[in-house]
């Protein structure tokens, strides 16, 4: 056993609740005397470790590793024992959670499925068929448990990736368009709504959160989902209520659980065309190094003679591309694009990107090439060095955190790519074409 502290009660202190210490006692005695040396390991999880823990409706949740499968008789005594453990304490009836899982469950849970004992709210003590799909209890557990008995749970528990967890977490999300019921009742959707906002923010952060940390964060992503989240935190406190019009909130539960799946949706998206910093530190200067070298090959009457349409060179485009990229450097570092750029703030607050870049345009016009060129080095050289101190989660955020005033949830990347990669890019064929005109 972990070493712990002893309460004034004389109950080890696995929490800072004395009544819940005083229940994992007698859940460890009662399953000692069961299953004796079969009982490898308990551990607590659930919201009594992550947090929040509400005394009136929160569970405790344990997992309980096993030498080997239940037989016969010990499941018949293990689910005599609940029912004498909710008698003896009765405010934790339909509150309780106890996983009983064998360690070769455990070690071969990716590659075959095993039963498992569960006794959880509202359900009698039964069998689930477990498989890949429990990864997330396992990895909640192995990070996260606190040892009620045994070893530590980082021996007992497989070992599984954070990425894994996240990928997981994700995949859960989705499934929740099919999990969806058109008749759910308020506990229900309270639920829903508060295991969504816990999978994004875990999406987002690679962490795993309260349900209430959750729906604050959530709120503040999405004001316009405050009040719902609060509702779901009240709803979730208050599941027996009696007389609650279930249907009045279903549509609205619906919208908010299917939006937030989108937006993990999305960020599974931005994961696939920007896997992590250093690939796309990879694709901004693959971009770099072919864009650069093409504008190395281009003579000073190229560069500087010809215009197109809208009167612009070749060293106009250069400039635009230098100083919006240099502007998005600034703003992963939280400063203001709008002072970086210089650019008056009755044109900036138009919006209008023809008329800001027509000031730039004017500024820079007699900037000698060198200069224009350099700028351009300068910029460039910021922008990885403003990347390269963000983490993965940093470039997962929304680019609303990064621009004061910005009201956009879409993932910062997208706003580094439209200002490296993909704006050489969408240069490069309006240069050509300007190249072009001189034989």
């Amino acid at each position: 056993m972990s070493v712990q502290q002893i309460s004034e009660t004389g109950h080890i202190a696995y929490t800072g609740y004395p009544h819940v210490n005083a229940l994992l006692d007698r859940l460890l005695a009662e399953e000692q005397t069961i299953l004796d040396t079969k009982l490898c390991g308990l551990y607590l999880t659930g919201s009594l470790v992550i947090g929040d823990f509400d005394d009136d409706t929160s569970d405790a949740d344990l997992v309980a590793v096993l030498s080997g499968d239940l037989d016969e008789a010990e499941f018949k005594a293990l689910d005599t024992m609940h029912h004498r453990i909710v008698h003896d304490y009765p405010q934790w009836e339909h509150r309780i959670e106890i996983l009983y899982v064998s360690r070769l469950a455990l070690d071969t849970f990716r590659t075959r499925r095993s039963d498992i004992g569960v006794i959880s709210p509202g359900e009698p003590f039964h069998y689930r068929d477990a498989g890949e799909d429990w990864l997330m209890n396992w990895y909640l557990v192995r990070t996260r448990g606190i040892t009620v008995f045994g070893p530590p749970p980082q021996t007992v528990m497989p070992e599984i990736s954070k990425q894994e967890f996240i990928e997981a977490v994700k995949a859960h999300a989705v499934a929740w368009r099919e999990y969806w019921r058109e008749d759910a009742s308020r506990p229900l959707q309270a639920y829903a709504i508060l295991t969504l906002c816990r999978a994004l923010y875990t999406a987002t952060t690679g962490e795993q959160p309260s349900k209430r940390q959750a729906a604050l964060w959530t709120a503040s992503k999405f004001p316009q989902w405050a009040q719902l989240l609060q509702n779901a935190l009240q709803w979730r406190k208050a599941w027996r209520e009696p007389n609650v019009e279930h249907a009045a909130t279903r549509a609205e539960a619906r919208t908010f659980i299917f939006d937030l799946i989108e937006q993990i949706e999305r960020l599974d998206m931005a994961d696939a065309k920007y896997p992590q910093r250093e690939a796309l530190l990879k694709t901004i200067e693959t971009g770099w190094n072919e864009f650069h070298a093409y504008l190395k090959a281009l003579s000073l009457e190229q560069l500087t003679t010809p215009k197109d349409a809208v009167g612009w060179t070749v060293k106009d485009h250069v400039v635009h591309l230098a100083i919006w990229e240099g502007a998005t450097a600034a703003m992963l570092r939280k400063k203001s694009r709008l002072e970086y750029m210089q650019v008056d703030q009755a044109t900036w607050d138009t919006g209008d990107f023809d008329k800001q870049n027509a000031v730039l345009e004017k500024r820079y016009k007699e900037t000698p090439l060198s200069e224009v060129l350099r700028m351009f080095e300068d910029a460039h050289h910021d922008m990885l060095t403003a990347i390269e101190a963000l983490s993965d989660a940093d470039l997962m955020r929304p680019i609303k955190d990064y621009e004061q005033g910005s009201t956009r949830e879409n993932p910062i990347t997208d706003s580094i790519a439209g200002n490296t990669f993909d704006h050489y890019a969408e240069h490069k064929p309006w240069i050509e074409a300007i190249v072009a005109q001189v034989k």
